[in-house]
C-alpha cells in the first residue's frame, strides 16, 4: 500500500459508486485544503497543477494517483516557497501519523 492510499476516504468500491471531487478528496484533504489556502492560492495551485498535465484538485472522478505530491510540488514556482512550505507541513504531518512500517 503506498504511503497516501490509507489516507484515502473511499474504498475502491466506494469510489467507483460515488461522483469524485479531485485528487484532494480521494486523498481525504479537502478539509485541510480549504483551511490552509485563500481562494486565490487554491486558484493558482489548481492552475498551476493543471497546467503541467496533472487532474482537476478539486473535480471529477479519481481512480488511482501515482505520484500526486510530487507532480503537485513540481507544477508549482521556485518562488512559490510558502505554499510549498504549507504542502511540505501537511506531508510531514501526515508521515509522522501514519509512518511506514515496511516496504511497500
Amino acid at each position: 500500500m503506498g504511503f497516501f492510499q490509507r489516507f484515502r476516504r473511499h474504498s475502491p468500491q466506494q469510489q467507483a459508486t460515488q461522483p469524485g471531487r479531485g485528487m484532494l478528496e480521494f486523498f481525504n484533504l479537502d478539509p485541510w485544503w480549504f483551511r490552509t489556502f485563500s481562494p486565490v492560492e487554491r486558484q493558482y495551485i489548481e492552475q498551476r497543477y493543471q497546467q503541467s498535465g496533472g487532474p482537476s484538485l478539486t473535480q471529477g472522478h479519481i481512480d488511482s494517483a501515482p505520484q500526486f505530491l510530487a507532480n503537485l510540488v513540481t507544477s508549482l514556482r521556485p518562488e512559490d516557497t510558502s505554499i510549498i512550505a504549507r504542502i511540505n507541513a501537511k506531508v510531514v504531518e501526515l508521515a509522522v501519523a501514519q509512518p511506514i512500517s515496511e516496504p511497500g
